[in-house]
């Protein structure tokens, strides 16, 4: 792209900044993936809560193909700014209603399965975020910098995940287990919506 350096700069930081916040909101639901089996699946066995609980965070994982082959082309076709906007919109958005959800006590069954769909979303927007945000900055980058460039995206991921475990354990050691369990839970997703509007105006 013929980009002037400042605009070359931005890109960069964009993309970095843009997966740190996108595997920011991905990796917390494995953080607190306890309280989440607690709070969306029935309580006669507890074993079972954390199989439910990290099943559903295993979909995430079963998303990220399919949001690439669906969000790639869409960068193809109408601009890698427009698709990694579109991302970040999907994950904020996913977040947020995740911090909103009612529980298993409130919906029943009905909890459980909207907490899958919103992981699915989650999944399917992070597939297109990483390698999207990373050909970004490839094709910002001055020749000769674009695997550097590159690696600086994927290390971006590193640092969102790094993000949500530190968010989480500050809020568990200042909130407590019960607190945490309760409705504690619900704060770094609440965070994590609100820091999308940070990548987006990036």
């Amino acid at each position: 792209m013929d980009l002037t350096p400042q605009q070359r700069r931005a890109a960069t930081l964009a993309a970095l900044l843009g997966n740190a916040l996108e595997w920011f909101d991905f990796a917390v639901y494995g953080y607190v993936a306890t309280p989440l089996g607690h709070a969306f699946f029935p309580a006669e066995d507890p074993g079972l809560q954390a199989v439910a609980a990290f099943g559903v965070f295993a979909v995430g994982y079963l998303m990220r193909p399919v949001g690439s082959l669906v969000l790639g082309p869409i960068g193809d076709l109408l601009g890698r700014r427009n698709m990694l906007s579109l991302s970040i919109v999907l994950m904020g958005a996913a977040s947020l209603l995740i911090a909103l959800l009612p529980t298993h006590a409130q919906w029943g069954a009905g909890a459980g399965l909207a907490l899958l769909g919103l992981r699915m979303v989650q999944g399917f927007s992070v597939g297109g975020e990483f390698t999207g945000s990373m050909t970004y900055a490839t094709e910002a980058a001055r020749p000769g910098q674009q695997g550097l460039l590159a690696s600086l995206a994927t290390a971006g991921g590193l640092v969102g995940f790094s993000l949500g475990s530190l968010t989480v354990a500050l809020l568990a050691r200042a909130l407590g287990d019960a607190a945490m369990d309760a409705w504690g839970w619900r704060l770094p997703f609440a965070l994590g919506g609100l820091v999308a509007l940070l990548g987006l105006w990036m």
